[in-house]
């Protein structure tokens, strides 16, 4: 069955709610960050070492941890979406990667799991109400260490 015009402009609205977080991250811009959520927003970073709070929580926590970092790099793809009328529930997959150090003698720490969402229509448009981080994986990795084999 076709997917109804309004589902589909909402498909396409969450899924730019998603790449402007990444942006977001990327450009430090926090209150684009703050943008993305809803002003009464849970966000919970906890499983992988992070806060779990509010939208100024979040955002502080993240404000404060990223600058750490030389280079960041964020990728959030492949949402399940279901949407119903103004709320939305969803899974979108995440991949972080971010240097410590300069080149040459960088550490990186790549992390990869998914964001378990709820999100609401609001009158700037769809902002995320609910994020819940689930880790699949967190490394890190020093090219200067690692041995040939």
């Amino acid at each position: 069955m076709p997917m109804e015009l309004q589902v589909l402009s909402d498909h396409l609205e969450i899924s730019d709610l998603q790449a402007r977080y990444a942006e977001a991250l990327e450009s430090k811009d926090w209150s684009l960050l703050a943008s993305c959520f809803t002003e009464d927003a849970l966000v919970d970073y906890s499983a992988s070492g992070g806060i779990k709070g509010t939208r100024e929580q979040a955002t502080d926590f993240l404000a404060q941890t990223i600058p750490l970092f030389s280079a960041t790099f964020f990728v959030t793809a492949n949402p399940q979406l279901t949407i119903e009328g103004d709320t939305a529930a969803g899974r979108t997959h995440f991949q972080t990667t971010m240097v410590l150090g300069d080149r040459g003698a960088a550490s990186y720490l790549v992390a990869a799991g998914y964001y378990l969402d709820r999100y609401r229509r609001t009158d700037a448009g769809w902002r995320i109400s609910e994020r819940v981080e689930e880790p699949v994986f967190i490394d890190t990795f020093n090219p200067a260490r690692a041995t040939k084999g």
